[in-house]
């Protein structure tokens, strides 16, 4: 009889448990977020040596914004005025597929999220790193 509570108590704590939706990088993504520091680095063995390996760091002294809205899109607004809409989607909470490019999300909090993208053509290649913060 003992054997059967015990048995019962863990059928029903497995029971009770309630399973992971796996939401958290789109709850955690929406929202307001200011560009943060964006670096891009380019290899293409094609070019002279001089411009072969290129890294360029691009920090946001502007104010430059995305919001990502429940509504699967992303508004952006730039200090020049100019504003802008794209469609987002987000796959296994790792991927971020917007206005047709895919950044992994390499980390995301509340209060701050990075991405990465790498693109290969032939040996060329082309590496993103993005930061946002709220």
């Amino acid at each position: 009889m003992k054997q059967l509570f015990l048995f019962s108590l863990v059928i029903l704590f497995f029971a009770s448990c309630r399973k992971d939706n796996g939401n958290a990088a789109p709850n955690l993504l929406l929202g307001k977020w200011e560009y943060g520091l964006y670096k891009i680095h380019n290899y293409d063995p094609s070019y002279l040596p001089e411009r072969r390996d290129t890294t360029m760091i691009f920090p946001n002294e502007n104010g430059n914004y995305i919001e990502f809205r429940d509504d699967n899109f992303a508004y952006t607004t730039y200090t020049d005025g100019t504003r802008g809409r794209s469609p987002y989607k987000i796959i296994d909470n790792k991927l971020l597929i917007l206005n047709g490019d895919t950044l992994q999300i390499t980390s995301i909090t509340a209060n701050k999220f990075t991405t990465y993208k790498k693109e290969v053509v032939g040996y060329a290649y082309s590496e993103e790193w993005g930061t946002y913060l709220r």
